[in-house]
């Protein structure tokens, strides 16, 4: 049996890219959710967009904060806690 020659690939080396403090959130068929923001790698600060098809209560209990936005796209930003 004749085999193939291996393949082998060569990757470039990743580029660096600066963390943004942001956060994008699309939710359906929702009405509250939890964000841990650790997690999220956020800080209270953070600048938060929302696409929901309805209300949506946004808790950030690591912050002591919520966010609560109608139907469409909403773009918050955070109180620092």
């Amino acid at each position: 049996m004749v085999g193939r020659p291996p393949k082998s690939r060569v990757w470039a080396a990743p580029h660096h890219v600066d963390p943004v403090d942001r956060l994008a959130i699309e939710a359906a068929n929702l009405s509250h959710i939890t964000v841990d923001v650790d997690r999220a790698h956020i800080t209270c600060g953070a600048t938060v967009t929302v696409r929901s098809d309805g209300p949506l209560a946004i808790r950030f209990p690591g912050c002591h904060q919520s966010i609560h936005v109608g139907a469409g796209q909403t773009t918050r930003r955070l109180r620092i806690a």
